[in-house]
């Protein structure tokens, strides 16, 4: 019998996310640690990132690749927000691992509108009724989506970045990483840097920061010097320098923000 993966979920949460007419959202030098896709309540946006643009505007889904930088503004209605869905896969056990699928716009059909919904209202229960439908909502979206097949080259240095979305709180070299893709170390740095549009280490410690802010924002009772620890950091001083040459913020400031 052929021994077959079944995705394993490494995170599944769900948040309203509201935002002000005229409101810009950074995130062009901080990664996305996961998938997301979010039901436009109401409001009209458009989404800059480096897998292309994206309007939306009421009644539309948003698709957000793991790894997309973006910035996005908001426009129009007062009390504008949508209702997001956040989710990444085991890195051995991700089922969309080699498709690049780009950040894009749908139509939100009427059955995936409802599961957005239910699973933004159950989510925290983390039952299987929440998992059903978790996995119904990809069900009804990827087969939707358009894939762009080596938008991004990234089949040589793969094992790599497979290797940091799994060992992100730990200290990994270039040798490591070289090594992992059987290039060598200058070689690699080239092509990482080409491809991901970061030097490999940058762009390992801009998903370990990315990690770190959502810690940060869904666990406000935790210390700075938890989740600096908690994520490898050598200080919390050093941790709340990294914060700041990512995000341009402070631990505190981003606290007060919403997730995207």
């Amino acid at each position: 019998m052929k021994n077959t993966r079944i995705p394993a979920l490494m995170r599944l949460s769900s948040l309203k996310c509201e935002f002000t007419d005229g409101q810009r959202c950074d995130f062009t030098h901080l990664p996305r640690p996961f998938y997301v896709i979010a039901y436009i309540n109401r409001g009209t946006a458009v989404y800059n990132g480096c897998s292309g643009t994206v309007s939306l505007t009421t009644g539309d889904l948003l698709f957000i690749p793991q790894g997309e930088t973006y910035e996005s503004y908001w426009y129009g209605a007062e009390d504008m927000y949508c209702t997001s869905i956040f989710f990444s896969f085991m890195p051995d056990r991700n089922p969309i691992l080699k498709t690049f699928f780009p950040m894009q716009r749908l139509i939100c059909t009427p059955a995936e509108h409802e599961l957005i919904l239910s699973l933004n209202r159950n989510i925290s229960a983390y039952s299987f009724d929440v998992m059903q439908m978790f996995y119904q909502l990809c069900g009804l979206v990827f087969p939707r989506l358009i894939s762009e097949k080596d938008v991004k080259n990234t089949t040589v240095i793969q094992d790599a970045l497979v290797y940091i979305h799994a060992h992100y709180k730990e200290h990994i070299s270039i040798k490591q990483m070289s090594e992992l893709c059987c290039l060598s170390e200058s070689r690699f740095c080239h092509i990482f840097s080409e491809t991901m549009g970061l030097p490999p280490v940058a762009y390992k410690n801009s998903i370990t920061v990315s990690h770190a802010v959502e810690t940060l924002k869904l666990n406000p009772r935790k210390s700075i010097e938890e989740i600096s620890s908690e994520y490898g950091f050598s200080s919390s001083s050093y941790f709340r320098r990294m914060i700041k040459k990512f995000t341009g913020k402070s631990p505190k400031q981003l606290r007060s923000l919403e997730m995207m």
